[in-house]
């Protein structure tokens, strides 16, 4: 696959993730440093607030790879989800043929072999949402899209949540 195509870009994408989510250990695993790390480049920090920090990586010219840290005002306002998404800067999210690089079965074997376990997430009136995997003290919820009309049985992970169960307490 040429390396500079949106798909093997998305594909690297998503191994990055992947990377991250093998490596998780303790809360302090999503933070600033880690991320960067998984992702091989630095996080952006917010300009009002430094203990939220993110980045968003070009797929093509319509989509963005974005990383969010996400804080829980109940648990200390320290970043302790991360949210992971795949965005339409067009806001259609019609077609995702471009960040399809890895179908959600590959995903989702990834994450059986690095000792994860999954659960169905059902939305509003028992609608099929996702699937969460559970491992340590980390939930993983990971949201589903069909590619496109013409492709509506190859799923693409469109959105992975990254919660923790403990507080992640700030580092002096």
């Amino acid at each position: 696959m040429n390396p500079d195509t949106p798909l093997a870009r998305s594909r690297a994408f998503s191994a990055r993730i992947l990377h991250l989510l093998d490596g998780l250990r303790t809360v302090d695993d999503i933070g600033p440093a880690q991320v960067g790390r998984a992702f091989g480049r630095d996080v952006e920090f917010d300009r009002e607030d430094a203990r939220v920090f993110g980045f968003g990586e070009p797929i093509d010219a319509r989509w963005i790879g974005n990383v969010i840290a996400l804080r829980d005002p109940e648990r200390g306002g320290e970043p302790n989800r991360l949210l992971i998404a795949f965005d339409d800067q067009q806001g259609a999210h019609d077609d995702w043929s471009a960040v399809c690089g890895m179908e959600f079965g590959e995903f989702a074997d990834a994450l059986g072999a690095a000792g994860y376990t999954s659960t169905p997430i059902l939305g509003p009136r028992d609608a099929f949402s996702g699937f969460r995997f559970r491992r340590g003290p980390f939930a993983v919820d990971v949201q589903l899209r069909a590619e496109s009309a013409a492709h509506p049985d190859r799923l693409c992970v469109a959105r992975v949540l990254i919660d923790s169960v403990e507080a992640r307490h700030a580092h002096a």
